[in-house]
């Protein structure tokens, strides 16, 4: 890991954020709000000393290169300890991380032949750019809006929210890479990036097969792997299979479109397990 471009981007996004606000009220004549600007850029850097570079900096230091998301895993839970603080920060520090840091990391030092790649099936370069030109241009004029009817809140609210969905797709386009489909001894372990799951037992898996171009399937009747490609694999249930989604979100299905990189490989990892 290349710790100079690491701390770079750390302190490029405290310094981007602090003049963004001081220009806003500084143009916007809202001078006398200055000291609560003021206030939240130094909290900002007081937490990013104190707490967030003793966190990257251990996580450094314990970083094997087998498992990225394995080990960020194992190393969050031991340091929040409390398995209920976990669950509520996870997809929050998880979209963070993988957000802004995950690319200064190296990859592991060799590939489980257990594995099959999701990185190009998924597009998720492409989503993430959709998303960022069509919410970011549009942001300021929408927050200007909002702001001179007299509700700061609401503009506020809805720049956060804009912002978070941006880096939350950024995240996705780093979390893909390191999340591959993975079939153990009695598992098909499918992963998306940060936003679905789902640990498939083997011996509930009835067939799996590459899926005919001609044949239709519709997302009420089966999980449909998201965004995904041409590239597409077919497998039915012998009972209903949950999907997690971000944030508590699911979906039970008997059948399930996935598109891998390399169909044939997911195929023949499944019959060999089974």
């Amino acid at each position: 890991m290349d710790t100079f471009e690491f701390c770079r981007t750390k302190y490029m996004l405290a310094t981007g954020f602090a003049l963004c606000l001081f220009s806003f009220y500084i143009t916007s004549l809202k001078s006398a709000l200055l000291s609560w600007v003021l206030s939240i850029t130094i909290l900002i850097f007081v937490v990013d000393m104190l707490l967030i570079n003793r966190a990257l900096d251990g996580f450094c230091k314990q970083y094997q290169r087998t498992n990225l998301d394995a080990e960020l895993t194992s190393y969050l839970k031991s340091k929040l300890k409390f398995p209920l603080l976990y669950r509520l920060l996870k997809n929050e520090m998880f979209v963070v991380f993988y957000g802004f840091f995950a690319r200064h990391f190296s990859p592991p030092l060799k590939q489980p032949a257990n594995t099959v790649s999701y990185a190009k099936s998924a597009n998720a370069k492409d989503v993430f750019w959709l998303v960022f030109i069509a919410q970011i241009p549009t942001l300021p004029f929408i927050h200007f809006i909002l702001d001179k009817e007299g509700n700061a809140f609401a503009a506020w609210t809805v720049s956060a929210l804009t912002l978070w969905s941006v880096i939350y797709y950024r995240a996705q386009v780093q979390a893909v890479k390191w999340s591959p489909i993975k079939v153990s001894d009695s598992h098909l372990h499918f992963r998306y990036g940060l936003s679905c799951s789902a640990d498939i037992p083997l011996a509930n898996i009835k067939s799996v097969s590459r899926l005919n171009s001609v044949e239709r399937y519709d997302s009420f009747s089966h999980y449909v792997s998201p965004i995904g490609s041409n590239e597409n694999t077919l497998l039915e249930f012998d009972s209903k299979v949950t999907f997690y989604s971000a944030y508590g979100l699911l979906k039970r299905r008997k059948k399930a479109v996935i598109s891998v990189d390399d169909p044939q490989k997911l195929i023949e990892l499944i019959e060999k397990a089974s």
